[in-house]
């Protein structure tokens, strides 16, 4: 219950990774799949001072790189997605040591409507699962982490770009920040 209190009188606010990404399209009947390579730039970095003067950091605190498999489907009215990211965290220097994440696996679902051909919101769960810290060699079991989050999204559509906004509620545990994310994004014409 303090926990509950404590988060409704002050608000916080974190920066979190930025991400890039590239994702390549094949469809298939009424399937589209994604898939493609993204990084991540940390904007904050966690370390002991900011655990300690209770700094919220909401990404990974770390250059990250992996890729994205993701499908979507046509069920009229509305369109479903799953998508799978895997991640590595690229070594980092804290202070015991060097650390490095050897995967961070992130599993979503989603539903989505168009209103018109502009403007959209969808729907979804995600379950993020960070494994085990490798700190000089050695495995640390107790940093295995599960997150639980549910989104809405609302975007706009335009002829080669699209906005979009999000927020993120996390289910599980309770006591993780909510996140808001605002991204813009181009579609590139091959010729």
């Amino acid at each position: 219950m303090s926990i509950y209190n404590q988060t409704i009188k002050n608000i916080f606010y974190a920066p979190n990774d930025i991400s890039l990404s590239y994702g390549y399209i094949k469809q298939i009947g009424h399937y589209n799949l994604f898939f493609g390579p993204q990084i991540s730039i940390p904007l904050g970095i966690t370390n002991e001072y900011s655990l300690r003067e209770g700094v919220l950091i909401t990404g990974a605190g770390r250059y990250t790189a992996g890729g994205t498999f993701a499908i979507t489907g046509i069920r009229d009215p509305v369109v479903w997605n799953g998508e799978i990211k895997y991640d590595i965290g690229l070594p980092k220097h804290e202070r015991y040591g060097t650390t490095w994440l050897p995967g961070i696996i992130q599993v979503a679902f989603g539903l989505t409507d168009l209103l018109n051909d502009r403007f959209g919101f969808s729907l979804g769960l995600q379950q993020q699962t960070i494994l085990p810290k490798i700190l000089n060699g050695a495995s640390t079991p107790d940093s295995l982490t599960f997150t639980s989050n549910c989104q809405l999204e609302i975007f706009i559509l335009f002829e080669h770009n699209y906005l979009r906004a999000a927020f993120s509620a996390t289910v599980y545990p309770l006591n993780r920040p909510h996140i808001i994310t605002i991204t813009y994004g181009h579609v590139f014409k091959k010729k």
